[in-house]
């Protein structure tokens, strides 16, 4: 189903910290569509897992506020409070996008956040942070990495022993957009949907595609 939608709420970022971050926050542009709505699912979450932090001026520093007592995040690139510029240009040039030095600009004030620089699938780095969580499991796990089908299934495979009865998971950009000749902003499920429908089914947990702020959210429970 092809929804017409505001294209603000679907602004594509641009990599420039100034003109794509919220003057006042801080919170990178897109991110702050997401606020209200992420914030609301971590309200009294204890532990909450999160891969894809980009420069953690989006859902990190949103998961931030909600103070839980756990909070792990997970990305391939460094996020160090004083990261050198040489590290960041050298991820950057990895990814081809030598606009993007703004790597290490936000890190969580929170004294129980934990980074773990890993590929996110992985096994070794879902080793790493079972050292930090121990017996405990996520009641929040946040999913934002390459968004694309056979990378989300193979990191749904190998982080399922983090997945208990007890979490929710949420998704990014389950929502694909884009503009047709007149302009018109419509946006539609991404393929990213099929993947979360077929282990929802499997797993026994329902999924709720209803979120279309910020390139849309997926939210998972167990039934």
């Amino acid at each position: 189903m092809i929804i017409p939608c505001s294209p603000e709420g679907f602004e594509r970022p641009n990599f420039n910290y100034e003109k794509t971050n919220d003057p006042i926050t801080g919170l990178r542009r897109n991110a702050s569509y997401l606020k209200d709505s992420l914030l609301e699912l971590a309200k009294g979450k204890k532990f909450i897992l999160e891969l894809g932090l980009n420069d953690g001026d989006g859902s990190t520093w949103i998961f931030n506020q909600a103070k839980p007592d756990l909070h792990i995040g997970v990305d391939y690139f460094p996020l160090f409070k004083d990261a050198p510029l040489t590290v960041q240009q050298e991820a950057c040039k990895s990814q081809k996008n030598l606009q993007k030095t703004s790597l290490g600009m936000f890190y969580p004030d929170n004294p129980n956040f934990h980074f773990v620089q890993g590929n996110t699938r992985r096994r070794k780095t879902v080793r790493k942070c079972l050292k930090i969580c121990k017996d405990s499991r996520p009641d929040l796990f946040f999913i934002d990495t390459l968004h694309k089908p056979d990378h989300l299934q193979k990191e749904l495979k190998i982080w399922k022993k983090m997945i208990t009865e007890q979490t929710t998971l949420i998704f990014h950009d389950t929502m694909d957009s884009f503009w047709d000749g007149s302009y018109e902003c419509h946006c539609q499920e991404s393929d990213l949907c099929d993947v979360i429908r077929g282990w929802c089914k499997k797993n026994d947990f329902s999924y709720d595609f209803s979120i279309k702020v910020g390139r849309g959210i997926g939210v998972a429970k167990k039934l």
